[in-house]
């Protein structure tokens, strides 16, 4: 007759793998140290930074003197569209966009969507040509400073 162990002597089962259903392996070892944890990360800067407190009011304040209207296409707020992407019903909100400098009175225009983005692609497209430009006229200065070092 085999003799039974005391409890304290018991060995646990072997756990089984479960599936882990969408969950990582950080989930599963939560109490453990990472190397990454005691590390403190430079946090980004935060995008609402840029906009005054007041940013509410401002944004509101345009809208009002632009009656409630994107002031390039003429379209109300609230307009219901259909997206040309999606095929789904949506209220169309106008957007408060600056049109200059990120300050405390900025410069406002009231936008809609398509228009806002428009605005933004070609702001991104102006800077682009802007910085190539820029590196055209840099690399003509040192292949005309090089030319001029070569005679002397």
């Amino acid at each position: 007759m085999k003799r039974q162990a005391p409890c304290s002597e018991v060995t646990a089962p072997k756990a089984e793998r479960l599936p882990t259903r969408g969950r990582t392996a950080r989930d599963s070892i939560s109490h453990a140290v990472l190397p990454y944890q005691g590390v403190l990360m430079k946090k980004k800067r935060s995008k609402r930074r840029r906009y005054p407190k007041d940013w509410n009011v401002q944004a509101d304040a345009c809208k009002e003197h632009a009656g409630w209207k994107c002031e390039t296409c003429c379209e109300e707020n609230l307009t219901r569209k259909v997206s040309r992407r999606t095929g789904l019903v949506y209220q169309m909100r106008l957007h408060a966009a600056h049109t200059g400098r990120y300050t405390k009175r900025p410069k406002l225009k009231a936008l809609c969507p398509s228009c806002h983005a428009r605005m933004d692609w070609e702001r991104r497209k102006r800077k682009a040509r802007i910085q190539l430009e820029r590196m055209r006229h840099t690399r003509l200065r040192t292949v005309r400073c090089r030319s001029i070092a070569s005679y002397a």
